[in-house]
């Protein structure tokens, strides 16, 4: 058994239940093992056998059990010290009685961190993962990129916070992804509420929501703005941002971060700009509404709103250029006429 495990439990026989656990990186994975329900002693008819070995003791059978995730069952013979292990459990269904003072035993894992058990697994709640619920809570995607659940990009609950969960995009790197723009079937013309709560589709084409970028970038984490701008042609363009936070809603979720001398930079001129939506505009320009002007919620700033429009009218032309009107999605610094087609915003750790 491992030291961390000694550390913190014991074996334990009580009325046909045994405790284990299996340690691996310094996280405690615990299972019970105990008799069924009305069957004490009994031995289910002909189940597969995954494996039999010399054990010590019940105690040691039950740790080899404990550290298979295949491992469903065991039983023990004390007189022979013979350890058996069965990739599926009968619970009492078809039984037979065994040989005198042979145990049976079923594997069952000890929920922690408020999961449930269901059947013989564990219900995870928002953020936590693992056979028992031992890993979490998954602060970000990069939480599950380390514990190795991350393989490829798909959608995953994070917990920024103990009392906030939330799913987002997740691509395979261990980004969060906050702006996704892939086709022009979800309307981006939104009011105020929906760009604080987010809208879309977070595994497609989505907008995750201002509040959740405020307290995923009010962490003890260093995060890196990555916008990637694919254009018709196949070419894909990168801007970095160091740093990068978003204030609360009392400041109408202005953002910040290191500026950083690169191509391609729409943001710089955006710092601590005030977020504006048609229904709430913010650009401190009375004579002028950008986000009415430009069909999308953005931080504008006065009557020039922004040289970048990645949340207006996604019109994909033919010929990627732009066809003249002030609501097309457009990112003039450095593609002057030149359209995005795909757009991807997205917050990898430093």
């Amino acid at each position: 058994m491992s030291a961390c495990c000694a550390a913190i439990l014991t074996f334990v026989v009580v009325s046909w239940l045994l405790s284990s656990c299996l340690c691996e990186k310094g996280i405690v994975v615990s299972f019970i093992f105990q008799s069924p329900a009305g069957c004490p002693g009994e031995l289910a008819r002909e189940s597969p056998v995954s494996e039999v070995v010399t054990s010590p003791s019940v105690i040691s059978c039950s740790a080899l059990c404990a550290s298979s995730p295949d491992c469903q069952a065991i039983t023990f013979d004390p007189d022979s010290r013979t350890c058996q292990l069965f990739p599926q459990s009968e619970n009492c269904t078809g039984v037979k009685k065994a040989e005198e003072m042979m145990n049976y035993f079923v594997k069952e894992p000890q929920c922690q961190n408020g999961g449930t058990l269901q059947g013989r697994r564990c219900e995870c709640p928002p953020g936590y993962i693992g056979q028992t619920c031992e890993l979490g809570p998954m602060r970000d995607c990069f939480d599950y990129k380390m514990n190795g659940w991350l393989q490829s990009s798909g959608v995953h609950v994070i917990r920024p916070t103990d009392s906030v969960s939330f799913p987002v995009f997740c691509i395979a790197e261990g980004h969060v992804v906050f702006l996704r723009r892939l086709n022009n079937r979800v309307n981006f013309t939104r009011p105020w509420r929906d760009y604080r709560d987010g809208f879309g589709d977070i595994s497609g084409s989505h907008w995750l929501g201002l509040e959740k970028m405020h307290i995923l970038t009010s962490q003890d984490r260093v995060y890196q703005l990555r916008v990637q701008i694919a254009l018709t042609n196949g070419t894909n363009i990168y801007t970095f941002y160091n740093n990068f936070t978003v204030r609360d809603g009392s400041q109408f979720y202005q953002f910040d971060f290191t500026v950083n001398a690169m191509a391609n930079d729409c943001l710089s001129d955006l710092r601590r700009i005030s977020f504006s939506t048609y229904d709430s505009d913010n650009d401190g320009d009375s004579s002028v509404n950008c986000a009415s002007r430009h069909s999308g919620g953005w931080w504008f700033r006065g009557n020039t709103c922004s040289t970048c429009n990645p949340t207006g009218q996604l019109l994909q032309p033919a010929n990627g250029l732009r066809t003249g009107v002030d609501s097309e999605v457009f990112w003039i610094k450095d593609l002057g006429d030149v359209v995005p087609f795909r757009i991807r915003f997205s917050l990898a750790n430093m």
